[in-house]
């Protein structure tokens, strides 16, 4: 059951066919779940300066995951505001951004996400201890398949709503400092 709800999270908005979704690479799949982390959380009001303001996807470092989002959004709306991608080199560089994806050679295992990026932006990464140092969400590969992982505390600090389907198809995990 989990991997057909997550087969249909990642063809649900017509980015990949379940055809497809089965032949591409691990990182092509987790470039499409997180595009369509949009239609499942929620951001808080104050997230956007306007009702029209765009919706910033950020990425550091991992250039193949820029390129496969690139792919993903262009032309892509997201609740009527357009959406831009922008990619960094160095987490010091990151301005403004709605979700930002940090990939696993950017941020040392036993690092934090910096201060100032936990609040109004959906941090995504794909090191092993993201989500229990802070992080939102984690996607990581597992017998072949992509899985995720969503630190509830980290969501709730940002006030994120996420949606019970995908909360579903998670596992769950605190901070590890119990904060």
């Amino acid at each position: 059951t989990v991997v057909v709800l997550a087969m249909a999270l990642v063809v649900a908005a017509g980015s990949l066919s379940p055809a497809d979704a089965q032949s591409r690479s691990i990182e092509e799949v987790m470039a499409a779940f997180i595009y369509q982390f949009t239609n499942y959380v929620e951001w808080p009001d104050n997230a956007f300066e306007s009702k029209t303001s765009p919706l910033h996807i950020c990425v550091v470092g991992n250039e193949a995951m820029f390129e496969n989002l690139s792919k993903l959004t262009s032309g892509k709306k997201f609740n009527d505001r357009s959406i831009e991608l922008h990619h960094y080199e160095s987490i010091d560089e990151v301005k403004s951004c709605h979700l930002l994806f940090v990939g696993s050679e950017v941020l040392e295992e036993s690092e934090t996400m910096p201060e100032g990026h936990e609040l109004i932006t959906l941090t995504v990464g794909d090191s092993k201890s993201f989500t229990r140092n802070g992080g939102v969400i984690r996607l990581f590969e597992s017998q072949s398949k992509v899985r995720i992982e969503i630190n509830i505390d980290a969501a709730k600090r940002g006030e994120f709503k996420i949606s019970s389907k995908l909360l579903a198809l998670a596992e769950i995990v605190h901070d590890e400092n119990g904060d």
